[in-house]
This record gives structure tokens, C-alpha cells and sequence, in this order.
């Protein structure tokens, strides 16, 4: 929470739940300024209320996506831990009980040095990565856990261009980081080694299939890692979980929808 109302709403409904307040730690999407007296203000209110339990502080450093080195990302992870320790401490010098202080992104997570006044982080693409990760120096493609397996259906020595059977209901229409020359993910030249194809990517989608800037033959399977990982999950049922060629199992993915 970062307003009264919505803490109102939920004490009104006899809610009984744990209850964070949200800090911008520079972010700028939602979220008190760590500084502000309504921080305070606002656990307080949750403290005294009979339904409720104040939880404790939360971030989300989500500017780290624009980091242009891993540098940049360890700075802005050092950055929010110091605002929410700090911020920790002075509710605790009002005489606040501060259960927890969460932060986390998955590239500050990366290169982050300490953690010292955090209780748990959150770096919710940690588990699978994808190509916005390897951009942004958070991990290599040999780390990215999450790939797409399409057919090669359609191929043009003319056009200088193939049709894979992925389109953005398979791929979603994240474009990956800005700073980075747009694709819709990149394809795999060795998938066991983790190198990527530099002269080969998905450049366009539609809903269910995928243009590759180059002509490639004719039912060639490519393997394809997605720019977003946590999207492109989400347009699927199960993960087949291999094991180089060898499928071990199939995982049904809960969306929660």
C-alpha cells in the first residue's frame, strides 16, 4: 500500500492479512518517498488496526532494467538497500515494529554486494533469465533456463527471410531492452555451448507466427530465447523440462488466472 484507502478498504471488508507499504526507491512508478512523514503516517494506521498486521517495507528497483552496466545495476541495487535499511530504522525509532524489508530486481540481484537491513529479496526472473537479462549483463545464454522450440514453415532466398511457427502468442511483443538493437528474441547457434546466432533474429510477429532476418531451411527447428521469460510462460500450459535432447518431464505452469 501506498495510501490510506486501500487499507481502509481492506479493514472495512474484515481482511485479515499482512499489510506492506510500498517505497519508491527511485523507480518513479508507485510507491511513498522513503523520506515522507505519510510513511510513518501509513504504519501507523496499519499497527493499530485490529484486522490488519503491518508486514514491513517493499521495493522494487525495476529502473535497474534501464542499467547500462552491471556497474549502473549494482548501484541502483546499493541504492535501494540503503533507502529501505534507512527507512527500516527510522520507523523503528518512532517505536514502530518493522517485521520485514523486501527489495529486489533480477539485475540488481545479479551484482549486488550486501544486503545488510534486508530481510528477503524479490528477483522474480531469477529463476528462468531470458535475452533482457543477457543484455543487461545479469547472466550468459548458457544461464537462461526458458527457451522457445519452433519450426522453420516458410523460407525465401528473395525476401532473405524465414517464418518460424511462434508468433507473439508464443513470443510475446516485448521488444527487449531499449538500448539494444529490437528483436523479438534471439535464436540460438549452439544451444548445449549457449551461444547465440548474431547474423539471425526474430524481427516481426503475428499472432502465430514470427519473421527471421535471414533465409534459413526449410524445417529447421531453431530453438529461440525470448527477450521476457515471465511473459512468454504465461502463453503456455506445461514447461517440457529437458535435458539436452532427452525431455524429463512436463511441468504445468499455474497462471493463477
Amino acid at each position: 500500500m501506498d495510501h490510506p484507502a486501500p487499507v481502509d478498504a481492506l479493514e472495512e471488508a474484515g481482511a485479515e492479512v499482512r499489510v506492506w507499504i510500498k517505497i519508491d526507491c527511485g523507480y518513479g512508478r508507485v510507491g511513498l518517498p522513503p523520506e515522507a512523514d505519510t510513511v510513518v503516517a501509513l504504519a501507523r494506521r496499519i499497527s493499530a488496526s485490529t484486522s490488519l498486521r503491518f508486514a514491513g517495507l517493499l521495493s522494487h528497483s525495476g529502473h535497474a532494467y534501464h542499467a547500462r552496466s552491471p556497474y549502473d545495476a549494482r548501484r541502483i541495487g546499493e541504492q535501494e538497500r540503503s533507502v529501505m535499511a534507512e527507512a527500516a530504522e527510522r520507523l523503528r525509532a518512532e517505536g514502530l515494529e518493522v517485521e520485514g524489508v523486501s527489495t529486489g530486481s533480477t539485475p540488481t540481484m545479479a551484482h549486488v554486494e550486501r544486503l545488510d537491513g534486508v530481510t528477503e529479496v524479490r528477483p522474480g526472473n531469477y529463476a528462468l533469465y531470458d535475452y533482457t537479462q543477457v543484455a543487461l549483463g545479469a547472466c550468459a545464454a548458457s544461464d537462461c533456463a526458458a527457451t522457445v522450440l519452433a519450426t522453420v514453415v516458410s523460407s525465401s532466398d528473395t525476401r532473405g527471410q524465414a517464418i518460424v511457427d511462434a508468433g507473439a502468442l508464443a513470443l510475446s511483443a516485448d521488444r527487449g531492452p531499449a538500448h539494444t538493437r529490437p528483436s523479438f528474441g534471439r535464436l540460438y547457434d549452439d544451444y548445449e555451448r549457449g551461444t547465440l546466432r548474431h547474423n539471425a533474429r526474430m524481427v516481426s510477429l503475428s499472432q502465430e507466427h514470427g519473421i527471421v532476418d535471414r533465409a534459413l531451411p526449410h524445417d529447421e527447428r531453431v530453438r529461440i530465447l525470448p527477450n521476457h521469460s515471465c511473459l512468454v510462460t504465461a502463453c503456455f500450459d506445461s514447461f517440457y523440462v529437458v535435458d539436452g535432447e532427452t525431455v524429463l518431464d512436463s511441468w504445468r505452469i499455474w497462471r493463477g488466472r
